[in-house]
């Protein structure tokens, strides 16, 4: 049995990652990649862990695979917030029309996260820098809270279709004091 597979199950990602590394390996054109590391540059290529030809193509569409909060502890004291959006492979993401945006409820409230960084990876970070939050709120990201403007656009590496619709993930957050 080989060490990876050309899914995009965990179990298919090169096993000598731990979960966390799987979270940024991501599937391109010249197989699993990882960001490039040593030199600081974020417009860096992404490093190829095992090559495998058009992986991308294989696994078909660009999908969302999860969510994390960060801080991953919120309190009340906190006033800046982060959702990566984690997808199965690499997605490039053209701007043109304005940024995207993720939508966190809070009750009845509606957060607004806006996009700040990720392209050409396979983790899109949105951000807000000042929410209020009080303890015991509990902040969900619900189905289809990605907001795509007009002329903007998400693609896989491949350059094919990169899902922003998703279910509801299980994962919430709950303000501490």
């Amino acid at each position: 049995m080989s060490s990876w597979g050309t899914t995009d199950v965990p179990a298919s990602k090169p096993r000598f990652l731990t979960d966390a590394e799987k979270l940024n390996c991501a599937a391109n054109e010249s197989g699993w990649t990882v960001p490039a590391g040593g030199n600081n540059n974020p417009n860096a290529d992404r490093e190829t862990l095992v090559a495998i030809g058009e992986l991308a193509s294989a696994l078909a569409i660009a999908e969302i695979k999860s969510f994390n909060f960060s801080p991953s502890a919120l309190s009340a004291a906190d006033t800046a917030l982060s959702v990566y959006v984690n997808y199965n492979e690499t997605v490039i993401l053209d701007v043109t029309g304005g940024a995207p945006t993720l939508n966190v409820t809070n009750g009845g409230e509606v957060i607004v996260l806006t996009y700040v960084s990720g392209s050409r990876s396979n983790r899109l970070v949105f951000s807000n820098s000042a929410i209020t939050v009080v303890a015991a709120d509990v902040l969900t990201i619900g189905a289809n809270s990605i907001v795509m403007p007009e002329n903007s656009a998400l693609a896989g590496s491949d350059g094919g279709v990169a899902e922003i619709t998703h279910v509801a993930p299980a994962n919430t957050i709950t303000v501490a004091a």
